[in-house]
């Protein structure tokens, strides 16, 4: 099964395809603006790289949420499109999800972790937050359980919410949470750990199909619109 991953949930316009958990190719860059115009040329390019067309895809994927409301409207909508046109599936996967997973799979020793908390900056000093376990991945892959479900935290809120033992801290917000951390906390800093990979999101979604089939595929949010109407 061959599967596009897309990402425009944060700060990263990203695509991966993906063959039975092998990637054929893949772009992230970051970016705060210009998804929408960047996003299907990049589709286009990793399909060159791996040298087939739109009719080889089998799946789709791409990132719900939590995240930017612009950025999550611009990859569900080309998700989407491409779904109708080419009349395949798609399957939905959490931006925390896949940045716990993808921790994972680039720093196996995070597996004896009592948790994974993943922390995304959400702007107005929020972030949104989940806690993971590690648990026993399956066909190849990583998996993790909910300990917490994702929320919009105000920063001064997010020690509360952070549990004693072994904790690991990974995500976009992790440059707006230092001082709000307990000193034990292992916090992983590399860039590339933080924004979710398109090349998890497609693996993600495959396992997902595999296991639950046809699921609605709707935006995460998690709070209200930053943009207000002006008043009549």
């Amino acid at each position: 099964m061959r599967v596009l991953g897309l990402d425009t949930a944060l700060f990263s316009c990203a695509a991966a395809l993906v063959e039975a958990e092998r990637s054929l190719a893949w772009r992230r860059e970051e970016r705060l603006r210009g998804h929408a115009e960047r996003l299907l040329p990049m589709v286009e390019e990793v399909l060159a790289e791996a040298e087939v067309g739109f009719a080889d895809i089998d799946l789709m994927a791409v990132t719900v949420g939590p995240g930017t409301f612009t950025g999550l409207r611009i990859g569900l909508a080309a998700a989407r499109g491409l779904a109708l046109a080419l009349e395949r599936p798609l399957a939905g996967v959490s931006t925390l999800e896949a940045t716990a997973v993808a921790a994972i799979e680039a720093r196996p020793e995070l597996q004896d972790a009592d948790c994974l908390a993943v922390i995304h900056d959400a702007r107005r000093e929020e972030v949104y937050v989940e806690l993971f376990a590690p648990t026993a991945g399956q066909g190849g892959l990583s998996a993790v359980r909910s300990l917490r479900p994702a929320a919009a935290v105000p920063l001064d809120r997010l020690a509360t919410l952070l549990p004693p033992g072994r904790l690991v801290v990974v995500g976009t917000g992790v440059p707006l949470i230092r001082n709000f951390l307990p000193p034990s906390a292992n916090v992983l800093e590399d860039r590339a750990l933080a924004d979710p990979d398109p090349r998890i999101i497609a693996r993600l979604g495959a396992r997902q199909w595999r296991q639950m089939g046809a699921t609605p595929v709707r935006p995460l949010y998690l709070r209200a619109p930053d943009a207000k109407l002006p008043p009549s």
